[in-house]
């Protein structure tokens, strides 16, 4: 039977002496009253409950907002690249025209550098950042 006294109701549960022993045990351990522990306990189950029940909710719904934007992110990238590339050629092109410059040369020294850069660490590119560039 249930009785309610300050917000509180009371509710009697049947133990085996086993853990009843174990939960004495633990409250006078951290200096507690059994029935705190008891309740800290129940709280603390109830709680882990519930965030299983939703995290996998949660989880999809932030994926699915997330998704978005890698998708629009992973685009962004494709054109920069196309980009890249196709200012890449029209350099290449520009520096075919000019007399008396080896354009194999230059675009060979263009790659080898672009690929260094490509692999310098992002702190490396902050460092080096000139507002000319």
């Amino acid at each position: 039977m249930a009785t309610q006294t300050d917000n509180r109701v009371q509710v009697r549960v049947r133990v085996d002496p086993d853990t009843l022993a174990l939960v004495d045990a633990e409250a006078v351990r951290r200096g507690i009253s059994r029935d705190q522990l008891i309740r800290e306990a129940l709280d603390t189950h109830l709680s882990v409950m519930v965030i299983q029940r939703y995290t996998p909710l949660l989880r999809d719904a932030f994926d699915s907002v997330l998704q978005r934007h890698v998708d629009r992110l992973a685009k962004l990238a494709a054109k920069g690249a196309r980009s890249a590339e196709a200012t890449f050629y029209l350099l290449q092109a520009m520096v075919e025209m000019l007399d008396g410059i080896d354009s194999e040369s230059a675009v060979y020294e263009a790659r080898k550098k672009a690929a260094a850069y490509v692999r310098s660490p992002l702190a490396d590119e902050v460092g080096e950042y000139d507002a000319t560039d």
